[in-house]
């Protein structure tokens, strides 16, 4: 095995192993203890995050499940049975005046007294004797009308009345005469039943579908989820259980580092594979292995330190931009990847924070690459700021939908935020130049620079050369455009070739 291929095993062994250790001992592994619903909590606990509070969804559920109505059907057989008393009434007041019942000298009325489906009183019993057959035609024709409207409308236990009422009104609209109108009321408010009985499927199916739409009650960062000396409750529990505080069983903790792991092996795994094919294009030197290990490093440490804070302040954006100026931009955003992804386990970052990161270290690692020189600086910081601020308004926009003071102040610290990293980054690039040894492309700007005093020795003492030394720079660089090499190192080594003869 070559020195060099050991030489990143050993990097990426000894990343991933850092790794496990950051992950385990941030906000996954925060200090946790013992405690059960009914106990004092021993001390005052805030969300580390935005998460959801259970008890509270399930209580608002339940809460909007038995505000609603109970569904009701119509039962068609009330009305049904109603109208055969109708006409069972009718047939027996015809019955008891036929010749066949009066031969045996039984009077009508007792018969209907004993044998009629309707309890009407004696005298309405006399009164529909006395009508004609006309008329009792008649009013049964409007009785069996009025209990087809009513009926179909649906009566249910509380609308009873109002649906007697109801006929009233209808057997006034009617042709009949008093006295039927009045027998035909009685009736109706004797035999009128509540036809609405209760559609337990339809009832759980409402309730099923209002309860899908209920938004669940979410535990901002930073709210308080229980004060020191309070009684811990079975919502407060759940919420201390839910962000990690109460220690679990030893097996779940091995399962959690056994997913850890995991997530490590595949991460650095992509990694190697994708520097194995990257090495076939160009060649990544040890000094610049180094810096890679070294940079990453001090991302973890950085992230595992100020984990507490509001994710915008986290500089995670620092090491994808010296890396694209230092190396390269395609490696920058593979190492902002791992970064962003790694650090959403320690920091136990949501989809907030993951896309942020993702969006707004990629681009800034593309948009540094064009700082080739100082006074484009300005520029490209505030491009990165507008960017950042964009970024975290378009997500909270997305995931809150709420427009205000806050998210303008948000806006506001992520643009600050991105100028500030990346003055760090030009600031600090002389540091990692001397260090790692590396040449970066403001500083081949800076060994072309006619101040050079080298270069001014050369225009004053030996012009032709100095003019010779320009045109070998112009060719080189002309070349290295056509073949897709680094003009700009070409351009360098044409000037300074002359010198170091």
């Amino acid at each position: 095995m070559s020195k060099e291929r050991r030489l990143s095993i050993i990097l990426i062994f000894s990343s991933a192993i850092l790794t496990f250790i950051v992950i385990a001992t941030g906000q996954f592994a925060k200090e946790k203890y013992t405690v059960e619903i009914g106990q004092i909590a021993p001390k005052t606990e805030y969300a580390p995050r935005e998460i959801p509070n259970k008890v509270a969804t399930e209580n608002k559920k339940e809460q909007i499940a038995n505000s609603l109505d109970t569904q009701y059907v119509i039962d068609p057989s009330v009305g049904e049975n109603s109208k055969k008393s109708v006409e069972l009434l009718f047939n027996y007041i015809q019955a008891s005046q036929s010749s066949e019942v009066s031969k045996y000298g039984v009077r009508p009325i007792e018969i209907l007294k004993d044998r009629s489906p309707i309890p009407l009183y004696t005298e309405q019993y006399e009164l529909m004797l006395k009508f004609s057959k006309k008329e009792r035609e008649e009013l049964e024709e409007e009785i069996l009308k009025i209990i087809d409207e009513i009926y179909s409308a649906g009566i249910s236990v509380e609308a009873e009345d109002k649906a007697l009422s109801n006929s009233d009104s209808l057997f006034k609209q009617t042709d009949l005469n008093p006295d039927q109108i009045k027998v035909g009321s009685e009736i109706i408010s004797l035999i009128i039943r509540p036809n609405m009985v209760e559609d337990a499927s339809a009832t759980d199916e409402l309730i099923e579908e209002t309860i899908k739409k209920v938004e669940p009650v979410m535990v901002l960062s930073g709210e308080t989820i229980v004060v020191k000396g309070t009684r811990i409750t079975e919502e407060t529990y759940e919420l201390l259980k839910e962000a990690g505080y109460i220690k679990e069983e030893v097996t779940n903790s091995i399962k959690r580092y056994i997913g850890i792991a995991l997530i490590i092996f595949l991460l650095f795994g992509m990694y190697y594979s994708y520097m194995i094919k990257k090495r076939k294009e160009v060649r990544i030197y040890r000094k610049e292995k180094m810096l890679l290990f070294a940079l990453y490093i001090i991302s973890l440490l950085t992230i595992r330190i100020v984990g507490n804070i509001k994710f915008v302040y986290i500089p995670m954006t620092i090491a994808p931009m010296l890396v694209a100026i230092l190396i390269g931009s395609d490696i920058a955003i593979m190492l902002n990847i791992i970064i962003v992804i790694v650090g959403s386990l320690v920091y136990k970052g949501d989809l907030t924070y993951i896309l942020y990161f993702l969006i707004t270290g990629t681009l800034s690692a593309l948009s540094v690459v064009n700082i080739k020189q100082r006074n484009k600086i300005l520029t490209v910081a505030t491009y990165i700021g507008t960017v950042n601020a964009l970024v975290i308004a378009g997500l909270r926009l997305f995931m809150e939908g709420t427009i205000g003071m806050a998210l303008v102040v948000e806006a506001g610290v992520a643009f600050f935020i991105g100028n500030l990293m990346l003055i760090i980054v030009v600031g600090s690039l002389p540091f990692w130049e001397i260090a790692f040894d590396i040449v970066t492309p403001i500083k081949l700007l800076e060994l072309t620079n006619p101040d050079q005093e080298l270069l001014k020795r050369l225009l004053l003492e030996a012009t032709g050369t100095y003019h010779h030394s320009l045109l070998v720079a112009n060719l080189a660089e002309t070349a290295a455009y056509d073949i897709g090499a680094n003009p700009l190192l070409a351009r360098v080594g044409g000037i300074t070739m002359i010198l170091a003869s």
